[in-house]
């Protein structure tokens, strides 16, 4: 009999869009989706702990899709569907992941204390 081990990681957000994000949605979906909607997000903002989502251990390369929607004063953007971001076997030991928006490149940025951090282009959502 094969038992999962399944244990949960956190995941922070920063805001670095150059304005307030007004809304804004983050997704994890690995063997389950994970979300959450946060908001009144001020530029520069760190908010640690924002949301947990689940990690898989002892199964080699899972498949980790994050995903961000944010609503500014100046429109809406999103990252494009099933973007690909692994959480590396020593990544998944420390069980924290930073997601940070980049306004001025308009990309996702996912960083992992391990493998570092990994990119996707944001565009506008109508």
């Amino acid at each position: 009999m094969n038992i999962e081990k399944l244990s949960g990681g956190i995941a922070s957000f920063e805001n670095h869009w150059g304005e307030e994000i007004l809304m804004a949605n983050l997704q994890h979906t690995s063997i389950r989706l994970a979300s959450i909607s946060l908001g009144g997000i001020q530029n520069n903002e760190l908010i640690e702990n924002a949301f947990e989502y689940i990690i898989q251990h002892d199964v080699g390369q899972t498949s980790d899709y994050w995903r961000v929607h944010i609503v500014t004063l100046s429109g809406s953007y999103t990252t494009p569907d099933g973007f690909f971001c692994s959480i590396g076997e020593e990544d998944k030991k420390i069980g924290r992941v930073k997601l940070s928006v980049d306004g001025k490149n308009k990309q996702l940025n996912v960083t992992y204390p391990v493998s570092g951090t990994f990119s996707t282009k944001m565009s506008m959502y109508y």
